[in-house]
């Protein structure tokens, strides 16, 4: 096994900083799903952009990406949608140059609690 670590960038962040950069970027440009679709809108791309360059920022910092989709009368569809959701996500900001350590989860939730297209969050420091 080959592992080559790159050297910290200047405004590199901590776990702690990492965790309230990506909240803060998650809620001011939430990424906006369609109701029942997987794909990520073109209109995220903004937002994946911000998103990847904090993550570059965070090293290799365990982060799991989980996403929230409205249960509805399919809970288990719905986590099934939020599991792609945030694999998506996942594979959108590792696409974009970020070596942290990324894994993903879903869960259904109460429609009032996500909103139609569902919310993501960031957490920082689980494997």
């Amino acid at each position: 096994e080959v592992r080559v670590t790159l050297p910290r960038p200047d405004n590199a962040l901590d776990a702690m900083q990492c965790a309230d950069v990506l909240v803060d970027a998650a809620s001011r440009e939430p990424i906006r799903f369609a109701a029942g679709e997987p794909a990520i809108p073109p209109p995220a791309t903004p937002a994946l952009e911000s998103l990847a360059d904090i993550v570059r920022r965070c090293g290799e910092v365990p982060i799991r990406v989980v996403h929230s989709a409205p249960a509805g009368d399919h809970p288990d569809q719905a986590r099934a949608l939020a599991a792609e959701r945030a694999r998506l996500i996942a594979q959108a900001i590792l696409s974009r140059g970020a070596t942290a350590r990324i894994t993903t989860a879903g869960s259904a939730a109460a429609g009032s609690d996500v909103g139609p297209a569902g919310r993501t969050q960031f957490e920082v420091g689980q494997p």
